[in-house]
């Protein structure tokens, strides 16, 4: 059956509608529900990626910041893009202002319909654990009834329980928009990701450590989280040593786009090779995640496939077990 859906979540409609990628979209969703998420032990980490066209990225934030904060010496850590040590310039010169902008940007329930939250906390995972600020994830998870966490309170003890956790603090809370308690500057990842109690370390290494995880709509580029990462790795290590049977190795899968597109140039399609060895190499060799790369029709519709994954496994986990095809998915 030829798969054509329309989505008008940005402004504009995108029609799908070409089988390769329908059936790809099958496969995936098949292989996700058959080897991780049908068990019911598998917990999903979200990040900006499903809110996207909704709030503001975190580079057009951090020129919020500069417009509205006016700091002093932070036009090199712009050129960098270390944008975490310029929201700190920005705080100290400004604390209350610094967090006025950011309870603006992110403090509001988004007008644009987004069926992937719910769809995703429809589907059999164990939790939801995410990194953004915005409240989209809390009000789907509020609409079914299940907890919602944020920081300074995350005890990964509640993991089990179905319930969803924001890890960076969450910027609606009581209908209130704030920004007490969000993690964006270094003084506030220094607080959160502290080795001797904070909440945001201690959950996050023992996610890594005992649970499985898929990855959707994020890069994992915090420092903090790589360090979490490595942690967990020293872990497994000491572990397959001292018990010499080994520890369980968690299954761990990212779900990325394809970066190479039908119409690309030989200098783009070299260019998007070489980013797709990167992540390769930093996912699966430095973070031990396998990467499943789902596709994308043009350059516009970088997460419209990951939106129809999620509702195939909704559909999955309030259904019956789906046919096993026999075909593989590339895991890149």
């Amino acid at each position: 059956m030829l798969f054509s859906t329309i989505f008008a979540h940005y402004g504009y409609y995108i029609n799908i509608a070409t089988v390769c990628i329908e059936r790809e979209i099958d496969i995936i969703a098949e292989k996700l529900w058959i080897e991780i998420v049908s068990t019911g032990n598998c917990v999903a980490w979200v990040g900006s990626g499903l809110s996207d066209g909704c709030y503001v990225k975190i580079p057009a934030l951090i020129d919020y910041l500069i417009e509205k904060c006016e700091p002093k010496n932070y036009e090199n850590l712009l050129k960098q893009e270390k944008y975490f040590e310029i929201a700190e310039l920005c705080k100290n010169n400004n604390e209350e202002l610094y967090k006025n902008c950011l309870a603006d940007k992110y403090g509001f329930i988004a007008p644009l319909n987004r069926p992937e939250y719910n769809n995703l906390v429809s589907t059999k995972f164990q939790s939801f654990v995410t990194t953004n600020f915005d409240p989209l994830l809390a009000e789907a998870c509020d609409n079914h009834d299940l907890t919602v966490h944020y920081l300074p309170i995350i005890e990964s003890k509640y993991i089990v329980l179905k319930r969803s956790f924001y890890i960076h603090g969450l910027a609606l809370v009581n209908d209130t928009p704030t920004a007490e308690n969000l993690v964006l500057a270094t003084s506030e990842f220094e607080t959160a990701y502290n080795r001797d109690g904070g909440p945001t370390w201690q959950f996050v290494l023992n996610l890594l450590t005992e649970h499985n995880l898929l990855f959707m709509g994020c890069a994992l580029t915090e420092p903090e989280i790589n360090e979490c990462f490595n942690a967990m790795i020293r872990i497994q290590a000491y572990r397959k040593e001292k018990y010499h049977e080994g520890a369980i190795d968690r299954n761990r899968i990212i779900l990325l786009p394809n970066l190479i597109l039908n119409g690309m140039t030989d200098e783009e399609i070299e260019h998007a090779n070489d980013r797709q060895a990167y992540e390769k190499s930093r996912f699966e060799n430095s973070l031990n995640i396998s990467i499943i790369r789902y596709p994308r029709k043009n350059r516009d519709d970088k997460h419209i496939a990951l939106m129809l994954i999620l509702r195939k496994l909704r559909v999955y986990s309030q259904s019956s077990m789906p046919r096993i095809t026999g075909e593989s998915v590339e895991v890149s």
